[in-house]
């Protein structure tokens, strides 16, 4: 489930910001997307998710240390 907001949140943020018409919301979408990327982060940092697909998705230290830094 984890994995799916990883990944999901950053492509949804941008098929909204995509399908906004309005320069003027459109930046908005980007601060609403990174906190709630920032959220799934932190839940990763409190309790490493287990391995999904047979193993090749995983999160270990460096993944985590890469995913706070694009994500803050």
């Amino acid at each position: 489930m984890i994995y799916s907001l990883l990944i999901g949140i950053p492509f949804a943020a941008g098929l909204v910001a995509l399908a906004i018409g309005s320069d003027e919301r459109r930046p908005w979408v980007l601060p609403f997307a990174c906190a709630i990327h920032l959220s799934a982060v932190v839940a990763c940092w409190k309790s490493l998710p287990d391995p999904a697909a047979n193993g090749w998705l995983y999160i270990d230290a460096l993944d985590l240390i890469v995913l706070s830094l694009a994500s803050v």
